[in-house]
């Protein structure tokens, strides 16, 4: 996101965005980390275990003493091949680099944080389209029909109201904003610019105004013009509609792969 497309692109609203991520207090970071370091203790003492059987009860004490060493160890690869280049460089000692390695990666090992990144997703219903009346909306039934053959079945191909397919014709971009006249590149209404006089949007047959992309991090604003002297893009009754001094509506785009 906060770059200026040069290929085709959809975009459709999407209300549920956050305006920020979830960020973890420091609490919830100190947990994860005691909880980490708790599963490393488990699972050295269960490789511990696991080596016992297969070296012998007798080398227990000797793995024990191993590990200890080898968790004291940098975490630079050098310190552990180094180690075990002095102690287990024998032919017959393969097990016992091996269990270095392990007891290396898993003492260094850190605690992962979860991803609290927000994915949009596009929706049927988000998906801006073209409308029977002319203008471009959301919770647009696609309608359509094509028959498979093969499935012997029809499905809905969205033919009569296909999702607004657009590029950037004279873009620019700046800071993560970007924008410029949108062109419409699919089938219906191509190479017409989508645009609004009185508010309402659709297809028009030559470039007018600007539009400007914002980034707000998890989603866009889309301004008519600009925010200083244009309006933002907002929804109403299920219509696109540039509104001077309304809320602006959230907004994801979805890439093309075509062109």
């Amino acid at each position: 996101m906060g770059y200026l497309r040069k290929k085709s692109f959809m975009f459709f609203l999407d209300p549920d965005a956050p305006v920020a991520n979830k960020t973890l207090s420091k609490n919830e970071i100190e947990e994860i980390e005691l909880k980490h370091k708790e599963n490393k203790k488990q699972s050295i003492e269960n490789l511990i275990t696991s080596y016992t059987r297969k070296l012998g009860q007798a080398n227990e004490e000797r793995l024990r003493e191993v590990a200890n060493t080898v968790k004291e160890l940098d975490k630079d690869t050098s310190a552990i091949n180094g180690y075990i280049l002095r102690h287990f460089k024998g032919q017959g000692e393969m097990s016992w680099r091996t269990f270095c390695h392990e007891i290396h990666k898993i003492a260094h090992s850190e605690a992962k944080l979860p991803d609290n990144r927000y994915i949009p997703r596009s929706s049927s219903e988000g998906t801006v389209r073209f409308r029977q009346d002319g203008y471009l909306g959301v919770n647009v039934n696609p309608a359509g029909t094509s028959y498979d053959s093969e499935k012997r079945e029809y499905y809905d191909n969205g033919e009569r109201n296909p999702t607004l397919w657009v590029t950037v014709d004279e873009g620019w971009e700046k800071d993560g904003n970007w924008g410029g006249y949108l062109r419409i590149t699919c089938v219906t209404e191509k190479n017409k610019y989508v645009d609004s006089s009185n508010g309402w949007v659709l297809p028009v047959a030559s470039k007018a105004d600007k539009v400007t992309f914002y980034d707000m991090g998890n989603y866009y604003e889309i301004w008519q013009n600009d925010r200083n002297s244009g309006r933002p893009l907002t929804v109403e009754g299920n219509i696109l509609r540039f509104v001077p001094g309304a809320t602006p509506a959230k907004w994801n785009i979805q890439d093309g792969t075509w062109d």
